[in-house]
């Protein structure tokens, strides 16, 4: 860790080298694919790395308003500063799919799966 200033830098060193490297991405790529399931890993760009480290080591831990200030073509202001759209999981469809019926949500999900979990035994 011979030149990296700070205990907040060198322990995101020792996990960018380390753990996220050698154990995050690889379990999370056969965990994910075990059991089929699209797994969202960590963004993992070297260019975008490196224009972020000068905030990475600086005394205050980078936003992601700063994260996205560091992007080749910065993102347009309007893209910035607007509010959270969240992500919601379909179950609903798959419900549907699954059964032919439209469901109120995890709650009718969970019936069906358990549902077919006591057929099966």
């Amino acid at each position: 860790m011979a030149g990296i200033a700070g205990p907040r830098a060198k322990v995101s060193a020792l996990e960018l080298t380390w753990y996220m490297r050698g154990q995050l991405l690889r379990d999370a790529d056969w965990a994910g694919l075990a059991h089929s399931v699209e797994v969202r890993p960590p963004l993992v760009d070297s260019g975008l790395l490196r224009r972020l480290a000068p905030l990475l080591v600086s005394p205050h831990p980078p936003t992601k308003g700063d994260l996205a200030g560091c992007l080749a073509a910065p993102l347009p202001a309007d893209l910035r500063a607007r509010r959270k759209t969240g992500f919601t999981v379909p179950v609903a469809d798959w419900h549907m799919r699954r059964t032919g019926r439209r469901g109120r949500g995890l709650r009718d999900w969970a019936v069906h799966v358990y549902g077919e979990i006591e057929r099966r035994a």
